[in-house]
């Protein structure tokens, strides 16, 4: 049962991080705080805390740039089956912008990505658009 509780706890901290992270960068622009609050959350295994802080790694928001430590933890996020990771993991290997270029890798994070069965529409994202 203690397990189960620590278990909960870190969950539930994760989420509170996640959350003042989401603020932080939304309603007051703090992205280097953001990226703090994300990474913390990302460490403890939280889907969308590891894309969040990947993009604000890569794109350099508050923290220097860093394209491995962001392509990382868009990875981490990716391998938990983040359809948005997994699209845009895609998108970077196949043309290559922050990573060598590979079309293997691309496709088996577009494969990943179809398993969801999200329109391309709704995917309107790109690695310029965040």
């Amino acid at each position: 049962m203690k397990f189960f509780s620590q278990l909960f706890a870190q969950t539930k901290t994760a989420e509170s991080h996640f959350k003042s992270a989401f603020e932080a960068e939304t309603k007051h622009n703090n992205y280097k705080l953001a990226a703090s609050l994300y990474e913390k959350a990302a460490r403890m295994g939280m889907g969308d805390a590891q894309f969040y802080a990947g993009l604000i790694f890569i794109k350099g928001r508050g923290v220097q740039k860093n394209f491995p430590k962001g392509v990382e933890l868009l990875n981490m996020a990716a391998t938990e089956n983040h359809p948005k990771a997994q699209y845009l993991l895609a998108q970077m290997y196949f043309s290559g912008e922050g990573v060598v270029k590979n079309s293997l890798t691309a496709e088996k994070w577009m494969d990943r990505f179809n398993l969801h069965e999200i329109p391309f529409q709704s995917m309107a994202i790109t690695f310029h658009n965040f």
